[in-house]
């Protein structure tokens, strides 16, 4: 018996050439819940006394999302297809054809 696995549009948004997806949107939502959760965590005593700004989480949603970013495709290169991106090196640079890896990206952020 064969699991059937919903089939749907990855492309939420099309605007003109410009295509936005579903997984840039998870993004931008999971990225403005942890500045808002950052935000709300700074008014409590403990994180002030411990010395937090609002710029300090600033820095460190930056950091996560160059680590989301760069370990999700180096992810997808190493674990989804190293032998054709080995054979044609410049092709990592084509992030417009997609490829990110969900683990890759965990393991940019840790």
């Amino acid at each position: 018996m064969a699991i059937n696995h919903p089939q749907f549009d990855p492309i939420a948004i099309s605007l003109g050439p410009l295509d936005i997806h579903w997984y840039g949107l998870m993004y931008l939502m999971a990225f403005g819940q942890f500045l808002l959760l950052g935000h709300l965590r700074l008014k409590q005593a403990s994180i002030q006394q411990a010395g937090w700004s609002f710029k300090d989480i600033e820095d460190l949603l930056f950091a996560g999302v160059i680590g989301v970013i760069l370990g999700g495709r180096l992810g997808y290169i190493v674990f989804y297809m190293p032998g054709h991106y080995l054979a044609n090196p410049l092709d990592v640079l084509r992030v417009w054809e997609g490829g990110m890896s969900f683990h890759g990206g965990f393991i940019g952020v840790l």
